[in-house]
């Protein structure tokens, strides 16, 4: 995702949900058949060392789950982001959130569709 157009609509039409340090918005792209992630690091997350390198182990997180076929990852857009304050995170704390996310997140579509 690089259009800031793509990421107001997840931030208005996205489903969200949190766990841990981490936040992710999503919403289901019925044109597309892929998966694309968009990542929200603030200023209040840390200067940009920090930012940079919290956003390539999310990156590396995500592109794990997609090659592990993981169940919970749905086609569609995501929009990924940490809460404020949140600096000295571990990889595998953000790789259990993220994982946790999706959980709810699938629970919460499924309960949707009921």
């Amino acid at each position: 995702m690089t259009k800031r157009f793509e990421f107001d609509r997840l931030r208005t039409e996205g489903t969200r949900v949190a766990y841990g340090s981490v936040w992710v918005r999503y919403l289901a792209n019925p044109d597309k058949n892929t998966i694309q992630v968009g990542y929200a690091l603030g200023l209040d997350v840390g200067a940009a060392v920090v930012r940079n390198k919290i956003r390539r182990r999310l990156r590396h997180v995500m592109h794990t789950l997609d090659q592990t076929n993981c169940e919970e990852l749905r086609s569609g857009d995501y929009l990924i982001g940490l809460h404020r304050g949140t600096r000295n995170v571990r990889y595998t704390d953000l790789e259990d959130s993220v994982r946790k996310c999706l959980v709810i997140l699938n629970e919460n579509l499924c309960r949707t569709y009921e």
